[in-house]
């Protein structure tokens, strides 16, 4: 099974999503293996995804959602829990309006996680 995936705004856009379609294989055993461990890892996660949108903005209560879910994104997923906690507290006393995302690399992000579409 294939899927098209949205936000195709050109024609260019198109044409290389069906040209991958057409030339699709599908995941090696030891892909998919791979694959379902990585899922197992991280699906507890799943549960608190937050893509960031903003639309439950602006909160009533003053909650930053967006800026607060992907800092814990940070803590749990990426390891940054020192950084993580600094920005939250940074929130906390109204001194930090918008998370930045730190300059991560190679050697200092030990994991990868698949995104989330």
């Amino acid at each position: 099974m294939t899927t098209p995936i949205s936000g195709m705004t050109r024609i260019t856009d198109v044409e290389e999503n069906v040209k991958i379609a057409n030339e699709f294989k599908p995941l090696s055993q030891s892909e998919m293996a791979r694959l379902k461990e990585v899922i197992g890892k991280y699906s507890g996660l799943m549960d608190q995804f937050c893509t960031g949108c903003g639309y439950c903005q602006p909160c009533p209560q003053g909650v930053r959602t967006p800026q607060i879910f992907r800092l814990m994104n940070f803590y749990t997923v990426y390891g940054a829990k020192d950084w993580a906690k600094r920005q939250y507290e940074s929130i906390r006393s109204g001194l930090l309006e918008e998370v930045p995302i730190p300059a991560f690399n190679a050697e200092n992000v030990k994991r990868s996680v698949p995104r989330r579409s």
